[in-house]
């Protein structure tokens, strides 16, 4: 996935804050802050279910999951990963809605090209990262 890409994100990698997961042998939520944002990151869950009341993922025991992101502006990130789910939340929230566009791509000649716009009911749960993807998530004030 980050092979085509590689220069790219080796060059935002070094120019802005970026955080790595990588699912553990205890399979616990794992969390850290860029800038104002806390993201968490969960694994072996299904797609539209949390873990109450779930049938086992089959991969909640198997170790596989994790992910990369890049915060390349206050509101705005690079991610890639596969097998885990993501959750961002603001650190100090300041009473305002906040809507958030996650678009689907990679780079090309250093630029972002998008493939396709995740839904909402893609998001209802968090960003599910099923097989390995390349994501750019924004986050902008509703009204």
């Amino acid at each position: 996935m980050l092979a085509p890409i590689a220069r790219d994100w080796a060059r935002l990698s070094f120019e802005h804050p970026s955080i790595g997961f990588a699912k553990g042998r205890d399979t616990s939520d794992q969390s850290g802050v860029l800038g104002r944002w806390r993201i968490t990151a969960q694994y072996g869950l299904w797609e539209f279910m949390g873990r109450d009341g779930a049938p086992r993922h089959p991969n909640a025991d198997r170790p596989v999951g994790g992910a990369a992101l890049i915060q390349i502006g206050p509101d705005e990130f690079l991610l890639a990963g596969s097998e885990v789910r993501l959750h961002f939340a603001e650190v100090a929230p300041d009473g305002r809605e906040r809507y958030r566009v996650v678009e689907e791509g990679t780079f090309r000649n250093g630029r972002w090209v998008m493939k396709r716009r995740w839904n909402g009911d893609q998001l209802d749960h968090g960003i599910n990262l099923t097989k390995p993807t390349l994501l750019k998530v924004r986050f902008g004030v509703a009204g």
